[in-house]
């Protein structure tokens, strides 16, 4: 029937803990697994099947349903190595889809899973089902990141323990700062004016294009609202100005699976302000940097734990200051000049630690645009007579002037970045709708009028799936 794998025997061996043993039979190929199911044999593929479809991995249905093949099925993180099915538009939680005929509930199974590697994986500390894993300061040993998908995150836990061997599924280990496939724009100001908008906007990597998304539109209207995402998962809006110009503590979230914005309470930030560009993302947290409560410029910092999705007062900064721009690699920030100050300040991530940094302060104060790639973050404005063009190697945090500049006026713009191009996009000056592309490879700057937003905005929170 199918080489290499062996005859069914009325009283097999118990294989040990975890490991499969596949063997055939007249009616179709089983398979035994003593993680799962002891000494039961189960029926992973049916002799009118061999030949059509490969083997999958087993997995338990815990649906509450009938699962039949075909049928996309997401990691249920409540069972050990187990799926469950969901509703979620986009659910980034996809496991795979169902090869066996049909799974009933609470039996085992088999599932294609999207990148098909199940593996031993011996890990240091305590992992969770659903956590993530990265290499650890411990040789040869894994640890869990969390439930977030941090840079470096190589694999998934399908079941759990504390510094032993657990099953996992691998995946491909991309920079994640480097995918950026959809950005999101929500708020902001009507053509530069005092008045506040609640409309959110999509921009398409792929495309280049910016389209307006009815569904991610603020619960209010808001400008001088403040952006930072979790690179996988959501983005959050906090902070901000309404139309009545009082300024507020709301903050909102936009799961990516959904793109839905709606108002959560546990990210509001500790002091009402507005604080556009603010927005600071790293890999398991962010932070809103600075601001203003209507009266005068702040230095508070608010950090928002993306695994439970709340704002809390982090370490302030060196200077009271808002509109500051950002650039990232995940571990650490670069939080620069803005609307009262020329300091950089540097956040180092695991420690929450913010400190004046001069080998990367600007030469202008001024409300900059940002763009963060995997080993280099770049800033840019262009503001009545000046027009300044910067970047600053995380490696060294040395900041350098770039010799290309913007080409038409831009600053208070929404900020999108993928693999090789960032964009500006929109802008507080006529036409207010302008957008211009960075190139990586050649740090140069581009009109790219395809890219132009379909309403004039700036000043409001944007965020980019796959990127800091």
């Amino acid at each position: 029937m199918v080489a290499n794998i062996p005859e069914y025997q009325t009283n097999p061996n118990v294989p040990d803990s975890g490991m499969r043993r596949v063997f055939a039979k007249e009616d179709g190929i089983y398979e035994q697994n003593s993680f799962i199911i002891g000494n039961v044999p189960v029926r992973l593929a049916y002799e009118d099947e061999l030949g059509q479809n490969e083997l999958g991995q087993l997995f338990i249905n815990e649906s509450g349903d009938t699962l039949y093949h075909g049928d996309v099925v997401i990691l249920d993180t409540g069972y050990a190595y187990s799926v469950t099915t969901t509703t979620a538009t986009k659910d980034l939680r996809v496991i795979g889809v169902v090869a066996a005929k049909s799974i009933v509930n609470d039996a085992s199974g088999l599932i294609h899973t999207v990148h098909s590697v199940i593996a031993d994986v011996n890990i240091v500390g305590s992992v969770a089902i659903g956590d993530w894993l990265s290499a650890s300061s411990t040789v040869k040993k894994a640890f869990s990141v969390g439930p977030v998908r941090e840079r470096g995150a190589f694999a998934v836990a399908l079941s759990s323990g504390t510094n032993t061997t657990i099953r996992c599924m691998l995946y491909t280990n991309p920079e994640l700062t480097m995918s950026g496939t959809f950005s999101y724009f929500l708020g902001g100001s009507l053509n530069a004016g005092t008045t506040a908008s609640s409309y959110s906007f999509r921009f398409t990597h792929a495309t280049a294009i910016v389209a307006y998304l009815a569904s991610a539109n603020l619960p209010a209207a808001l400008l001088g609202n403040s952006g930072i995402g979790n690179t996988t998962l959501a983005g959050y809006s906090s902070g901000g100005t309404p139309t009545t110009f009082g300024v507020v503590v709301s903050g909102y979230k936009i799961p990516y699976s959904t793109e839905i914005t709606s108002l959560n309470s546990n990210l509001a930030v500790a002091v009402a302000k507005y604080v556009s560009g603010s927005g600071a993302s790293a890999t398991t947290k962010g932070y809103i940097v600075g601001g203003n409560n209507g009266a005068s410029a702040l230095n508070t910092t608010d950090k928002c734990t993306y695994s439970t999705d709340t704002m809390s007062v982090s370490t302030p900064n060196s200077a009271n200051n808002y509109n500051r721009a950002n650039i990232s690699d995940g571990i650490t920030i670069y939080s620069c000049g803005g609307s009262a100050d020329t300091i950089t300040d540097r956040i180092t991530v695991a420690t929450d630690v913010i400190a004046n940094w001069t080998d990367a302060a600007m030469p202008a104060y001024n409300h900059y645009n940002s763009l963060s790639f995997s080993t280099t973050g770049y800033l840019a404005c262009r503001l009545g007579g000046g027009n300044y063009s910067h970047k600053i190697p995380f490696a060294t945090g040395i900041r350098e002037n770039l010799t290309q500049v913007l080409t038409q006026s831009q600053y208070n713009s929404f900020c999108a970045v993928n693999a090789t191009n960032g964009w500006f996009i929109g802008d507080n000056t006529s036409p207010f709708t302008q957008s211009s592309k960075f190139t990586l490879s050649t740090e140069t700057y581009t009109i790219d009028n395809g890219a132009a937003m379909p309403l004039g905005r700036g000043l409001g929170a944007y965020m980019t799936n796959g990127a800091y």
